[in-house]
């Protein structure tokens, strides 16, 4: 195979320019696993979080880039999925209000959100997102700016379709949906596709936490935008996922990546804008 050495030097430069410039406004992978360095003392909190640093830099400057072009003094966040993401939201957001959206149930706990992170429960909302495929179960919230529903639909086996119908209900106009699911075409899953093995995992036995129903590409994120009345300001793959042990193996994967193209990379970002009149 011929090594476009130009596409990669190119992609090399973008990266690091990218990323000179976001470090001056956003908290960066190292700085957010300091942050929570005292108080995340379980393994299972630790090795999520050494896992999704880097796609929680990358959320809040996807965050802070929106935040700038909204001229209001205070506006209200919504997070959809309480985890690390929400703490950092409260430190990086202090004079904006930040409600959360989700379940009560233990299995709702984990990883993603191990003892000793803060979620304020007088600004939790219960309500499972499953539940929007039944409109006269939707709940009447306050209007939003920004809706973070990162990494969550995977784990509903409601249409994504639906959701977005029930969450532009009350996002203010022009205000933004911000997304965050695992590229279901990604190269790691094509070679384990290519191997014989299934790179999606069984669905779980237990049914408050049963893992991933289904993944997207960023043209099923196009379709679904599309039919639920919203524009997509900004669609973009990144390897966000940390991969751990860096081994040859790892700097082979992520090379190829590069040399491929971002449409193998590992997961999906995409800004949302509600220009929907009706609602």
């Amino acid at each position: 195979m011929k090594v476009d050495w130009q596409k990669f030097l190119k992609e090399s430069v973008s990266f690091a320019s990218k990323y000179l410039y976001n470090k001056k406004i956003v908290m960066q992978t190292n700085e957010i696993i300091q942050y929570f360095a005292n108080k995340i003392s379980d393994e299972a909190g630790q090795k999520y979080l050494s896992i999704h640093a880097k796609r929680y830099s990358i959320l809040l400057g996807v965050l802070k880039s929106l935040r700038n072009n909204i001229e209001q003094g205070s506006i209200t966040i919504l997070d959809i999925g309480p985890s690390f993401f929400t703490e950092l939201l409260y430190t990086n957001f202090p004079n904006d209000r930040i409600l959360t959206l989700g379940f009560t149930h233990p299995e709702s706990t984990g990883g993603h959100l191990p003892k000793g992170i803060s979620i304020r429960q007088d600004n939790f909302i219960n309500f499972n997102l499953n539940n929007a495929q039944v409109k006269k179960d939707w709940i009447n919230l306050p209007h939003f700016s920004i809706v973070v529903i990162a990494e969550v639909i995977e784990h509903l086996y409601t249409a994504p379709t639906l959701v977005l119908d029930f969450l532009r209900t009350f996002l203010d106009k022009d205000g933004y949906c911000v997304l965050q699911t695992p590229n279901a075409v990604s190269l790691d899953k094509r070679l384990r596709m290519l191997s014989g093995s299934n790179p999606f995992e069984l669905i779980r036995e237990n049914n408050q936490n049963p893992g991933h129903f289904r993944e997207y590409t960023k043209k099923d994120i196009l379709t679904i935008a599309k039919k639920s009345k919203f524009q997509i300001t900004n669609l973009f793959c990144s390897n966000y996922f940390a991969l751990k042990p860096i081994t040859y193996k790892v700097i082979i994967y992520r090379f190829l990546q590069i040399i491929l193209g971002k449409s193998l990379y590992d997961g999906i970002t995409a800004v949302l804008k509600n220009t929907a009149n009706d609602k």
